[in-house]
This record gives structure tokens, C-alpha cells and sequence, in this order.
């Protein structure tokens, strides 16, 4: 088994009011297709954007905020290689 790297997801931080913040602990960029995965997993009414070192993710329905939907989401993309930071 590999080392499994950390991810950090949060909501609502300054700067991204309304929106979902991703990164991943010690890469320096998150790769694309893991941004398009992630899209395509969410489904309608949601966007994610890739701003490099980080996603934002936020829904149609300005500050609409779904944690668990999010996780679970996110969990059928990343696999076993990442885990989330608490």
C-alpha cells in the first residue's frame, strides 16, 4: 500500500465565501483530471474550478452547502490513495 495523501476540504473560508475549498496536503498542483472526475461525479447544478494548487466547488443555489453528498462524492473518485483530513 502506498502512502495516502491528505485531503483538505472546507467551507464557507474567506475568500471563497459560499464555496467548497479542496487541496491536497504537500502537491503542488491538483491534477485535472481529478477536478473533471470530481465534476462529473457531482452532477448537475454543481461547478468545480481549478485554480491550480486548489478546487473550488460551489452550486447554482448561491452558499448551498451539502457536507455528506460532497463526501460521498468525492470518496467514489479518490479511491484508497487519499485520505480526508480531519
Amino acid at each position: 500500500m502506498t502512502e495516502q495523501i491528505k485531503i483538505y476540504i472546507d467551507f464557507d473560508i474567506a475568500g471563497h465565501e459560499g464555496q467548497y475549498v479542496f487541496s491536497l496536503d504537500g502537491i503542488s498542483e491538483v491534477p485535472f483530471e481529478l477536478c473533471h472526475k470530481f465534476g462529473d461525479q457531482l452532477g448537475f447544478g454543481w461547478t468545480v474550478e481549478h485554480k491550480g494548487t486548489s478546487l473550488e466547488i460551489f452550486h447554482e443555489k448561491q452558499g448551498y452547502r451539502d457536507d455528506n453528498f460532497i463526501y460521498n462524492c468525492l470518496s467514489k473518485v479518490i479511491g484508497e490513495d487519499f485520505v480526508l483530513a480531519g
